[in-house]
């Protein structure tokens, strides 16, 4: 009644899910490097933010600090908003949606969901513009997400 244990439900599930955490999270860590990497030569990617990669400011620490270097990649556009909602409109693979951690490859646009509501200077101190595109990766297989995205990346 007071929310000091789980229902049976979500005990199940949360159970369930722990005996393949390992699994989908490197999964997904790997996904995220082989997308990062695809995507940091594309013409529409001004910039790609992903530990991972070695020219990225933060893979030093990284490297030091984690196994893995995480599921989120996030890109900046070239052309900016417009872009972003073109590139949206054409995913097929990809969902846009706001979360994390789930078994399949989300997109999501920061100013509208993570940082709604930051003023302009937190959006600069974060490093997030009308440009920027997160991507959560799932589980699915590496060559079809980046198909999917790269895929409609071109068409903008």
């Amino acid at each position: 009644m007071i929310g000091a244990t789980l229902d049976p439900a979500a005990a199940y599930l949360l159970s369930r899910g722990m005996k393949t955490l390992d699994v989908r999270v490197r999964r997904s860590c790997e996904n995220a490097l082989l997308l990062a990497e695809a995507l940091r030569k594309h013409p529409k990617v001004a910039q790609v933010y992903y530990p991972g990669l070695e020219d990225d400011p933060d893979h030093i620490l990284a490297k030091r600090q984690m196994k893995g270097f995480g599921g989120i990649v996030a890109i900046d556009l070239v052309g900016g908003e417009l872009e972003v909602e073109k590139l949206f409109n054409s995913l097929r693979l990809v969902r846009t949606a706001p979360s994390l951690g789930g078994v399949e490859t989300l997109a999501s646009y920061p100013l509208y969901s993570s940082h709604a509501g930051f003023s302009h200077e937190q959006l600069k101190a974060a490093g997030v513009s009308a440009a920027t595109v997160r991507f959560a990766l799932g589980i699915e297989a590496a060559e079809d997400i980046i198909d999917d995205i790269t895929g409609s990346l071109a068409g903008l």
